[in-house]
Parts: C-alpha cells; structure tokens; sequence
C-alpha cells in the first residue's frame, strides 16, 4: 500500500460546518457496501451528494436501470478517484473520511488463563460486538432481541468486500491518510425509505458538525471482561495502534449512538 490507513476517532467523527468550514477539511465517503457480480449493490454519497459513474467503461449501457446514488462494486474505486481530482485541488489536506456500512472489526471470547477456575467452551471464537445486538419492543409493545452479527453472512463477505476496497483506494491514493468509520444501519423499524444511497444520506445527517465535536461515546465496542476487538487494518498487513474505527449506529428513523474503543 502507498497510503496511510488507520482507524478514525472520535473526535474525528464530525462533517464540516457549511457556515465555519476553512475548505481544509477532509471528504466524508460513506458507502453501503455489497457484492455482487451483476447488480448496483452499493449505495455511494461524499459529503451528502451523489456523485457519477467512473468514465472509464461504465457509461456505455444507457439502458440500465440506475437507482439515484447506486453503484456497482467495481465503480467504487475509480468513482470516488475521479471525484477527488475534480474536487481536491494540490493545495489541499491530502486526508480523507471514509465510513462503510460493514463490519470493520472482529470479536473473540476471552481466552482462560492457567489460574482460571472455569474456562468456557468459547475461548478465542468469535463473539457478538455491543452494537451488534439491540434490545428495544415491537409493535405490540413487547421487549425483543435483535442481533446483526459481524461474523455471519452477509455481514463476514462484507468485511471481504470492504478490506478489497480500502487496498485499492490506498493504492490508487498515493500519499494520502485513509481514516475509516463503520456505519450501522442493520436495525429497522420498516417505516423508513429503503434502498443503498438512502442509508448513506441517514449516515451523513447522523454525523454531527464541527460545532457539535463528540467527545464521549454511547459505550464500547466490547467489554474487556467478555474478550477482545481487532480492526480488520491487522488483515490487511497495516501497521496497528490498538485502535478500532468507531461505530456510528443509526435506529429508530435517525437516532444515533456511537460505540468506540480506542488506546490514544
């Protein structure tokens, strides 16, 4: 890789502030990832807009069906190049955001030590992340269990897509520092519009402006006590700082929580 790939902060995790922005900052790429050899499987917005398809090949088939915001997997890469040096002149922060909906860390059950008394049947598999579960009522007024779990399908073939995607943007951006975000829009109450591009938009108006920086999160990625979280960056052979990319969980038609976990 020629770029820099790191998990983002907290601190981070906020859009520009159209009344206060100085032009320096970063470009917030969020994409609903999906993998499919034939269909528009993913959703595509940099700062709140939709962008076009790459040139290269793409614009060929004027007859196909594009759902407003909606891209192939293949067009990511060159879709989002492109529009970086339409829209990024020399002069500016070579640093961009980028959030994908797909899980961007892993969790396993804590392994016992020899003083341990007890050792579970779980020791080192994989265990449900905090925000993977959700506990709220349904329509009768009844409490329920929902669970997305990171490493069931489709969310572990996911991972496979965003890690293929992250190595190509980083050597395709020569120099640049790639800060990744997970998005979360797993948990629906069905009254919401459906569709890739509307679940970036729901991401990008969740993301606070700079006037309103978070600095704490709604709680971690993991207890300690239950085991321990790696970002998918040690997969990729990317040197590792303990930190995780924070989560940015959107429910209950744009409520949203933020689940971190970093050693900074």
């Amino acid at each position: 890789m020629t770029s820099t790939v790191r998990a983002g902060c907290i601190k981070e995790l906020a859009k520009l502030n159209a009344t206060t922005t100085s032009g320096e900052d970063p470009p917030w790429v969020i994409i609903d990832i999906g993998f499919s050899s034939s269909k528009r499987s993913c959703g595509i917005t940099i700062n709140g807009d939709k962008i076009p398809d790459p040139l290269q090949d793409y614009r060929l088939n004027s007859k196909e069906l594009k759902p407003r915001g909606d891209k192939h997997y293949g067009m990511l890469c060159p879709a989002i190049t492109e529009w970086l040096k339409a829209h990024h002149g020399a002069g500016k922060r070579r640093t961009l955001n980028l959030m994908i909906e797909a899980p961007l860390s892993m969790a396993f059950a804590k392994r016992a030590q020899p003083q341990d008394k007890r050792r579970g049947a779980r020791q080192g598999n994989p265990i449900a992340r905090i925000p993977d579960q959700l506990q709220d009522q349904d329509s009768k007024g009844e409490k329920r269990q929902r669970q997305r779990l990171w490493y069931t399908q489709p969310a572990s073939g996911l991972m496979v897509a965003s890690m293929r995607l992250i190595q190509d943007l980083a050597t395709e951006l020569n120099g640049w520092e790639i800060r990744l975000f997970e998005g979360f829009v797993s948990f629906k109450t069905g009254e919401e519009t459906e569709g890739h591009w509307e679940d970036t938009c729901k991401l990008w108006n969740a993301l606070p402006t700079y006037s309103t920086t978070l600095t704490n999160s709604d709680g971690p990625i993991l207890a300690s006590q239950d085991g321990y979280v790696t970002s998918i960056t040690t997969l990729m052979g990317e040197p590792s700082d303990g930190n995780i990319p924070p989560i940015l969980r959107v429910i209950d038609l744009g409520r949203a929580q933020v689940f971190a976990q970093e050693t900074r």
